[in-house]
């Protein structure tokens, strides 16, 4: 008997089951703007199971956690998903999804190897063309990822249309624009020495990106008809020495995908500069939330 998706599904949807991972053939993969799969499947091959629930600010998700355990949540350009992975440990249902077979691969066989998969659908999807019909969903969330998108508009869009009325929306970890424009020049330089050394050590997808400023995301979420859409300064100090330690690791070809050095004292420092008026707008990165 063939294997049927666990969620409704648009009529034209086609989605095959290959070995514990859904892949949705309803679109040629090159509709797929701006994204960069094969760099995230080799970037997949440095996740660690040691840590696969490691996050920054783990109350990120919080909000999605009020919807109750019997939720639908999807996560969009998933990575290494360790936000999914902890909601599916408390046994929240999770669709997990990103355009990178590898990176998808990985989650199903840590969520496996942890035993909190019971409740986890793992998909390879298109974020612009997803398959689920209109306000079908309770909660979308995705990590460093709308930047990414050659149109953050029509992700954004998208998210709403499955987005039941009163579904969260969160946007987590989304670069600063001041910081993109600000070192602009060092980056494409950094950009080119780090691609000859390595191909894959810088995704194609952050070629057109120039991040976002607190009234970009609000308006984002303005035009794609949510609303009550919050966004908080998240980064300063703490992403900066990160930063910096990456690129390090990058420059020796050591993985550097799964690591992320923290401090007890830098994020102390961090919490404090938030709520400083004029220099939240400087932050290394925003969070925003929004209700469809």
């Amino acid at each position: 008997m063939e294997a049927v998706f666990p969620y409704p599904v648009l009529p034209a949807a086609r989605l095959r089951l290959d070995d514990a991972i859904w892949i949705d053939e309803t679109f040629p993969r090159d509709t797929i703007g701006g994204m960069d799969a094969e760099t995230y499947d080799v970037r997949s091959r440095t996740f660690d199971l040691a840590r696969a629930l490691d996050r920054r600010r783990p109350p990120f998700a919080d909000p999605l956690r009020a919807l109750g355990k019997d939720a639908v949540i999807l996560e969009v350009a998933a990575g290494r998903a360790a936000h999914s992975l902890a909601l599916l440990q408390e046994g929240h249902r999770v669709v997990v999804s990103d355009v990178s077979p590898g990176s998808v691969r990985w989650v199903a066989e840590a969520a496996k190897r942890l035993h909190i998969d019971a409740r986890g659908t793992f998909a390879v999807l298109d974020a612009l063309h997803l398959p689920f019909p209109d306000a079908s969903v309770d909660g979308v969330f995705l990590t460093a990822s709308l930047h990414h998108f050659s149109s953050p508009l029509l992700a954004m869009c998208e998210f709403r249309r499955v987005l039941r009325p009163g579904g969260i929306l969160l946007v987590g970890y989304e670069p600063a624009k001041w910081s993109y424009r600000l070192f602009k020049p060092l980056w494409d330089a950094l950009k080119k020495v780090l691609r000859r050394r390595h191909m894959h050590a810088v995704s194609c997808a952050d070629d057109a990106t120039e991040g976002f400023s607190m009234d970009d995301l609000r308006r984002l979420a303005w035009q794609a008809k949510f609303t009550d859409a919050r966004v908080e300064a998240v980064d300063f100090v703490e992403k900066l020495y990160e930063h910096a330690v990456v690129l390090v690791r990058k420059f020796l070809r050591l993985p550097d995908s799964e690591y992320r050095p923290g401090s007890a004292f830098l994020r102390k420092v961090d919490r404090f500069l938030a709520h400083v008026p004029l220099l939240k707008r400087l932050a290394w990165n925003y969070d925003m939330s929004a209700k469809a």
